[in-house]
């Protein structure tokens, strides 16, 4: 959910998420050797709920630069047909 909310809100910084998803793995490395085996299950689904909201981000940023691309393929295509018509 957090990843979706930061890809398509202007106001949610897609730094924090790569921070807290930083934050997040070095916590379960740090402590994934711990005795609790509660500490280990919440640091493990810290650190892959963050990385999958890092991961949707990144998605989101690709898809973006590609639907950008994608305009200015189909426009400098267009373009060329308009120039080169000839009737």
């Amino acid at each position: 959910m957090e990843g979706i909310v930061v890809a398509f809100s202007a106001g949610v910084s897609k730094w924090g998420v790569i921070v807290l998803a930083a934050v997040a793995v070095f916590a379960f490395a740090y402590r994934r050797n711990s005795e609790s085996n509660l500490v280990r299950q919440v640091l493990w689904i810290f650190a892959a709920s963050q990385l999958l909201a890092l991961l949707l981000v990144l998605f989101a940023v690709i898809v973006k630069w590609l639907v950008i691309v994608g305009v200015i393929v189909a426009v400098v295509v267009g373009l060329a047909i308009l120039l080169f018509d000839r009737r």
